[in-house]
C-alpha cells in the first residue's frame, strides 16, 4: 500500500510541475501576444498617416496643376479603350 501511495505522491508532484509550468509559458505567451498587437497597432497607424499625407499631397497637386491629371486620366482611358478593343 505504501507503494501505491508514493506513486500517487510523486504523480501528484508531477502534474503539479506541469502546471505550473503550464502557467508559466501561458504568462509568456499572453505578453508575446500583447507585443504583437501593440506593434501591428502602431504599424497600422503609421500606414493610415502616410495615406493621408500622400492624400492631402496629391489633392494640392491636382488644385494647383489639374491638367496634369486630366491628361494622365486620359491616357488611361485611351489605352483601356484599345486594350478592350483589340480584345473584341
Amino acid at each position: 500500500m505504501s507503494t501505491k501511495h508514493n506513486e500517487d505522491n510523486k504523480l501528484d508532484q508531477v502534474l503539479q510541475l506541469l502546471l505550473d509550468a503550464s502557467h508559466d509559458k501561458k504568462d509568456d505567451l499572453k505578453h508575446y501576444v500583447t507585443r504583437l498587437y501593440e506593434r501591428a497597432k502602431n504599424a497600422e497607424e503609421i500606414a493610415a498617416n502616410k495615406v493621408k499625407e500622400t492624400a492631402v499631397t496629391i489633392d494640392k497637386s491636382a488644385h494647383e496643376k489639374p491638367w496634369i491629371y486630366v491628361g494622365a486620366a486620359a491616357l488611361g482611358g485611351f489605352v483601356v479603350g484599345l486594350l478592350c478593343h483589340r480584345r473584341s
